[in-house]
């Protein structure tokens, strides 16, 4: 599978999400899906639930490890920086996402005048981040 077929996947998986925070996300290593994951903020009556830690979350059950080395995160949407955060601490090789956060100012990201780019920069940009517009 390439990125753009991962990405396709989130978006996907996005759908599933019960309230308006419709967001997914896959992480995947050497080709192969480890965990794929909707926004489940609302169920759980979590904030942290968003689709990118609950992937991260399985995906670390999956493996039986916290490091998430030469895995790939693909988001429907630009990740928050507590999730950029959290896949940093996993040691998530690369981040890939289909739309920037500006295209949903329905959601309080509260910082809305940084990009995950920018804040790539406080981890000596060890993250490859990628934005995948067109599918």
């Amino acid at each position: 599978m390439t990125d753009v077929d991962f990405l396709k996947l989130a978006i996907r998986e996005s759908l599933k999400a019960t309230d308006g925070n419709k967001f997914g996300a896959v992480i995947a290593k050497d080709g192969k899906i480890i965990s794929c994951e909707h926004n489940l903020t609302e169920e759980e009556n979590d904030p942290t639930s968003h689709a990118e830690i609950v992937a991260i979350r399985k995906a670390c059950k999956e493996l039986g490890t916290k490091n998430l080395d030469n895995c790939t995160l693909y988001s429907s949407a630009e990740p928050c920086f507590m999730c950029l955060t959290a896949a940093a601490w996993a040691h998530i090789s690369k981040i890939v996402y289909n739309k920037p956060r500006a295209e949903f100012s329905h959601v309080d990201y509260h910082t809305m005048n940084f990009t995950i780019h920018d804040l790539n920069s406080y981890f000596d940009k060890t993250l490859e981040i990628v934005e995948i517009k067109e599918l």
